[in-house]
C-alpha cells in the first residue's frame, strides 16, 4: 500500500463519517421540537441528541473523532505490515543479485584466466615451432659455400704453345700451393680445380 492508496482510504473514512452525521442532523432537524408542557423531556432529549452530534461533527472537521482515529491506526497499522513485507522483498530480491553478480564475476574471471592460458600456451608453442624451424634450416643450410657464378673466374692471358712458362709464375705456383693444400679441404680443391678448368675452356 503507498501513500496516495492511504490518503484514498482515509478520504472515504471522513466521507463517511460526515455523510452518516449530516444525515442523522437533517433527520433531526426535519422532525418538529414538541410544544407542550408534558414534552418537556422529549425537546431536552432532542436538543441534547443534536448537541452531540454537532459536537462529533466537529470533532469530525478537526480530525479527532473516535472512529476515525480507529479508522486511521488500522489504516497505519496495514500500511506498516505491507511496508514491512515489501522490505523484507527488497531486501531478498538485493541479495539474489548480489548473488548472481558474484557468480557471474567470478565466471568471468574463470573464463578470462583460462583464455589468457590459452593464449600463453598458444604463443609459447609458436615460439618453440619458429625456434625448431630455424634450427632446422641453420643445421640443413651450407654457409660456407657459395654459388659458382658468385666469384669472378681469374682471367689469364693466352700462351703459345711450347711457351714456357714464367719464372715468376712458377714461383708463385710452387710457393702458394702448399698453403692452398693445407687451407682448403678435398671438397674445396675439387670445386677449384673445376672452376680452372672451366676458366681455361673458356680462355681457348
Amino acid at each position: 500500500m503507498d501513500f496516495q492508496e492511504l490518503n484514498r482510504n482515509l478520504e472515504l473514512v471522513l466521507l463517511s463519517f460526515s455523510c452518516l452525521i449530516m444525515n442523522f442532523i437533517g433527520d433531526m432537524e426535519n422532525l418538529p421540537p414538541p410544544s407542550n408542557v408534558e414534552n418537556t423531556y422529549m425537546r431536552r432529549f432532542y436538543y441534547q441528541k443534536q448537541a452531540e452530534l454537532e459536537f462529533e461533527m466537529q470533532s469530525l472537521r478537526e480530525l479527532k473523532h473516535p472512529e476515525y482515529a480507529n479508522a486511521i491506526q488500522m489504516l497505519e497499522e496495514q500500511f506498516r505490515t505491507e511496508l514491512e513485507a515489501e522490505e523484507i522483498a527488497d531486501q531478498l530480491e538485493k541479495e539474489r543479485i548480489e548473488e548472481q553478480y558474484e557468480r557471474e564475476k567470478e565466471a568471468a574471471e574463470r573464463e578470462l584466466e583460462e583464455r589468457l592460458t590459452e593464449l600463453m600456451e598458444a604463443m609459447i608453442q609458436e615460439c618453440e615451432e619458429q625456434k625448431k624451424k630455424i634450427d632446422h634450416e641453420f643445421h640443413n643450410s651450407d654457409i660456407s659455400s657459395a654459388p659458382a657464378n658468385d666469384y669472378p673466374s681469374k682471367k689469364s692471358l693466352r700462351r703459345r704453345p711450347n711457351e714456357p712458362t714464367p719464372y715468376s709464375e712458377k714461383h708463385t705456383h710452387a710457393k702458394t700451393r702448399p698453403n692452398i693444400a693445407d687451407a682448403l679441404t678435398d671438397q674445396e680443391i675439387q670445386e677449384d680445380l673445376l672452376l680452372l678448368e672451366e676458366a681455361e675452356l673458356k680462355s681457348l
